[in-house]
């Protein structure tokens, strides 16, 4: 293997272009698909490695025939999400959780809570992580694949490399409330997300002030307004969005009756006592 070649084909074309959403105006902030702000919201921080990560083509598409619906439980079981802080109503529940494992790119780097907060902490101390710190917050199947880009370097140095190469790339934004959000130089108007925050943020750019479920397409764009998508990014993968979104969709309706929240799903009902 030619390091150097490999080292071309992993990290290739990951700058994203900068958008400007100067005359756009971000998507109103809707319950019960909603989140807070953004400059309001206490998210958690990742951090990201450079030569795995997602894309909205290569990983999406490969996984979405067999990955559409990987979702932890059957749609008839009560819902559940696994952050239910960031839930505005806490009377009106989260779709079932969706396992983002299958979704994430074996070509680009994506980040885990870890390694975002890992990075986060880099940029603004104005350091690079230690080979230790890179270990611990890194999966192991990347770690692997640095080292065989690598070859010629000892496994510390080529984790270094690894590292340096994607926070060459990024900043953190402070935002108002100083909350910490990591984006890229080039483009400061769309956070990098991490794999536990892509579900509560495709929840809350899917439903409108109805109620009504948005489709894909239109979900995507709501999505990059504020935060990165494709895996060239270090963002949400479309393979997981649109796992989402037909999750989403499986759900007719929501109301209460009496004391309980009910969900009608398409074949089922789902009792969400409260």
């Amino acid at each position: 293997m030619n390091p150097s070649k490999t080292e071309d084909d992993l990290f290739h074309h990951l700058d994203p272009p900068i958008m400007d959403h100067g005359s756009e105006s971000q998507p109103s902030i809707l319950d019960p698909y909603s989140l807070p702000p953004i400059s309001e919201i206490v998210l958690f921080r990742d951090d990201d490695d450079d030569s795995l990560s997602h894309t909205s083509s290569d990983a999406d598409d490969a996984s979405a025939n067999h990955h559409s619906l990987a979702v932890l439980g059957p749609p008839n079981a009560a819902v559940s999400s696994h952050n239910q802080n960031q839930n505005p109503n806490p009377r009106l529940p989260k779709p079932g959780h969706i396992d983002p494992d299958p979704h994430i790119s074996t070509q680009f780097y994506t980040f885990n809570s870890k390694s975002h907060d890992l990075m986060i902490r880099c940029l603004l101390e104005g350091r690079l992580a230690s080979p230790d710190e890179i270990r611990i917050a890194t999966p192991s199947t990347v770690l692997v694949s640095w080292r065989s880009v690598w070859k010629d370097r000892n496994e510390d140095t080529a984790y270094l490399t690894a590292w340096k190469r994607i926070q060459d790339k990024l900043i953190v934004h402070v935002g108002p409330h100083g909350n910490e959000f990591l984006c890229f130089k080039n483009n400061s108007n769309q956070f990098v997300s991490h794999t536990e925050q892509w579900q509560d943020i495709v929840t809350s750019f899917h439903g409108d002030a109805d109620l009504k479920h948005l489709g894909l397409k239109e979900t995507i764009e709501r999505i990059k307004q504020v935060w990165t998508v494709g895996a060239k990014f270090y963002g949400i993968p479309e393979s997981f969005i649109r796992a989402c979104v037909e999750l989403l969709g499986a759900i007719r309706s929501i109301f209460t009756v009496g004391s309980g929240l009910y969900i009608m799903y398409k074949e089922d009902w789902s009792p969400w006592l409260t």
